[in-house]
């Protein structure tokens, strides 16, 4: 640092932040409007209640520090970096969790230990100073290999049903190597619109660990609403008709003998 700040330095807005808003480059914001921008970005990602506290906590220290953005425009940049940092962090809470605290695990000779810790660096130090060779827990019923770093942990998320979906697949291996760099990396900066998308994507891979798709997500959207439906069409194959189940007998009537009905689930457009 080159000099020493005041008070008033500290309570300055940076510029820069105030560009990052819907007027762009050349219209800045005032002060006021860029703060009210960059909470209502944050205000969008909502953890669902299941999710365990420590997270919670976690997540909820990162909206503000984003927010704070607009007084020191390399916050953004910190949020961006935890924010990968802390995808490993909801994969050791949500891991105890499921646990309930007490994890049981085999060695290659199938000696079995059950660990009970406090937390995921508890139960990590345990499982190492036990010196097991090949250590293995069980994932979906089936006791198989794990390591305990970030690779172990999202395999056996996905081995538990906990994550889902091939394209999330891939973001999951982006994010582990994105954290990697994040943790040995060099000296970086990022936007407002680079940690906002971290932030998103976190909360969506946090919501999903605890069993709550995020509605309209990118990575684990709810299921679509499929109903019942009948599609019907004539034997001269000159005619079809598709509807609502709860219809059928309304349409049926009003036709005549002939016609072929098939009941099905789909998305219905009105």
């Amino acid at each position: 640092m080159d000099r020493n700040l005041t008070l008033q330095d500290l309570q300055a807005v940076d510029p820069r932040s105030l560009h990052c808003t819907p007027g762009g480059t050349l219209n800045p914001a005032s002060p006021d409007d860029a703060v009210a921008h960059h909470q209502s970005l944050v205000s969008r990602l909502v953890l669902a209640p299941e999710v365990g506290d420590l997270t919670r906590q976690q997540f909820d220290r990162m909206r503000t520090v984003f927010v704070h953005g607009v007084l020191n425009y390399e916050l953004f940049t910190m949020v961006s970096d935890d924010a990968r940092l802390a995808f490993e962090q909801a994969l050791r809470d949500r891991f105890m969790a499921f646990h309930k605290g007490t994890v049981a695990v085999q060695d290659r000779e199938r000696h079995e230990y059950r660990i009970s810790a406090t937390g995921y660096g508890d139960f990590f130090r345990q499982m190492r100073d036990l010196k097991l060779t090949g250590p293995r827990i069980q994932m979906a019923g089936r006791w198989t290999g794990f390591n305990g770093m970030l690779d172990g942990l999202i395999s056996w998320a996905r081995r538990e049903g906990l994550l889902r979906g091939g394209r999330s697949r891939r973001v999951e291996t982006f994010l582990q190597k994105m954290r990697n760099e994040v943790a040995h990396g060099s000296f970086h900066l990022v936007g407002p619109g680079e940690a906002l998308m971290a932030l998103s994507t976190l909360a969506e891979i946090i919501n999903q660990l605890w069993g709550c798709p995020t509605p309209g997500g990118r990575l684990y959207p709810q299921p679509i609403t499929r109903e019942v439906m009948f599609v019907s069409w004539t034997s001269a194959g000159d005619e079809c008709v598709a509807g609502l189940a709860e219809n059928l007998a309304i349409s049926a009537a009003a036709k005549d003998v002939g016609w072929t009905y098939v009941l099905v689930r789909a998305v219905h457009w009105s």
